[in-house]
């Protein structure tokens, strides 16, 4: 079993905007949220292309080549939300492995990526 997407048009948003603060309370960013939605939408899309209709529960290997200006961890939290939400993956917790690679290009332009998920060999 194995899951791949190439994302080539989104605007990621930072893990740093995932929560804000206001009297008394947290509350999630909607930048943050419309951008989660937006991959959620793209990862079940993809999933129906390619026939996929299981999902990880068990550990797994992410492998990530990401073509963006913010870093790759900032990056890779909002990706492994959308994938638990979009029940690619059971947990986010469940992905033990990355492989990651990032290209850094000019503040603005849109980011794309390529994700393979697989399971851990035993």
């Amino acid at each position: 079993m194995m899951y791949w997407a190439d994302i080539n048009i989104v605007k990621l948003v930072s893990a740093n905007k995932r929560i804000e603060s206001g009297k008394n309370r947290f509350y999630s960013n909607s930048e943050y949220k419309t951008c989660k939605e937006s991959l959620i939408f793209m990862f079940q899309q993809q999933a129906k292309k390619i026939l996929f209709d299981k999902t990880f529960t068990k550990p797994c290997h992410l492998k990530l080549t990401l073509h963006a200006y913010m870093d790759t961890s900032n990056a890779l939290k909002v990706i492994e939300d959308a994938l638990e939400k979009a029940k690619i993956i059971k947990n986010d917790d469940l992905i033990r492995e990355h492989s990651l690679k990032r290209t850094k290009i000019k503040r603005g332009s849109m980011d794309s990526f390529k994700l393979i998920l697989e399971p851990i060999p035993k």
